[in-house]
């Protein structure tokens, strides 16, 4: 017997995936050191193509083979998507994401109220920032993660 496509039952496969292999960021940088800017970006790594190749195939992006960084490490597939895109992935992934989820609702509201333009003013620009600051204590580990958790927890 044939087997139907399911695709609530492909996304949380790809939301649990993403949860365990996947992150979400916002990058900061000075643009041609002139414009700072902030983008959202999402991705997964992981030893296994297959598994990548889902989230390349649905979202776009990138992907492509990274060198392990010494000889105890094996070379992994990285997908990788920014702006827009991350923010569509996002969007369609959080309703089967639960560690994530926190930092998938942060990226769509910092996605949803960016502006695109680069000449932004200061209170957009402050805007922009207190986001990116929230996303890296989110994404924060170790012993910085865990003092963290226990500063919120006062």
């Amino acid at each position: 017997m044939a087997e139907m496509y399911r695709p609530e039952l492909e996304l949380s496969y790809m939301g649990g995936l993403f949860d365990g292999e996947g992150y979400i960021s916002i990058r900061y940088q000075l643009a041609h050191n002139k414009y700072d800017t902030f983008s959202l970006m999402v991705g997964v790594n992981m030893v296994d193509k297959e598994p990548v190749e889902l989230f390349h195939n649905m979202f776009g992006g990138s992907l492509h083979l990274r060198n392990g960084g010494n000889e105890n490490q094996r070379p992994c597939w990285r997908w990788r998507i920014e702006s827009r895109g991350a923010y569509e992935c996002v969007k369609i992934l959080k309703p089967y994401l639960r560690l994530k989820r926190e930092k998938a609702c942060l990226a769509i509201s910092f996605q949803e109220n960016k502006k695109t333009y680069n000449y932004r003013p200061l209170a957009e620009k402050c805007a922009e920032m207190e986001y990116y600051n929230k996303m890296r204590l989110l994404n924060r580990r170790g012993i910085y993660a865990l003092q963290t958790a226990k500063l919120g927890e006062t």
